[in-house]
């Protein structure tokens, strides 16, 4: 990805949410940490990326989700707590959704 082509805020958004993926900041917050207003942010992400804020940061944390399950022999549980997550059924159907599998057969396939 090409930060210097995106504006400054969107930057600054990103950085916040790759330092929070661990407790989810709600998108009003990342909005002012970045010093944006939530309705100018949802237009760059959308015209850069496709996808909401809120979209991108779900995406950025289920990618890290991933890479717990797959590299490291973390539990399920465990990494939807590394990632934010409170709930788990909420984790695996997020999950599911953008990787067409389960986070336990994300780890049983890496397993063996």
């Amino acid at each position: 990805m090409r930060y210097a082509r995106l504006p400054r805020s969107v930057v600054k958004s990103l950085a916040v949410m790759e330092a929070n993926l661990a407790k989810a900041l709600p998108i009003p917050e990342v909005c002012r940490l970045a010093g944006q207003s939530q309705r100018q942010l949802t237009r760059l992400f959308t015209m850069h990326f496709g996808e909401t804020p809120k979209q991108c940061y779900l995406g950025m944390r289920l990618d890290r989700a991933q890479q717990l399950l797959a590299g490291s022999g973390c539990r399920t549980t465990e990494a939807a707590l590394a990632t934010g997550f409170q709930h788990l059924a909420h984790f695996s159907r997020a999950y599911r959704a953008r990787f067409a599998e389960s986070p336990r057969e994300t780890a049983a396939r890496d397993a063996d």
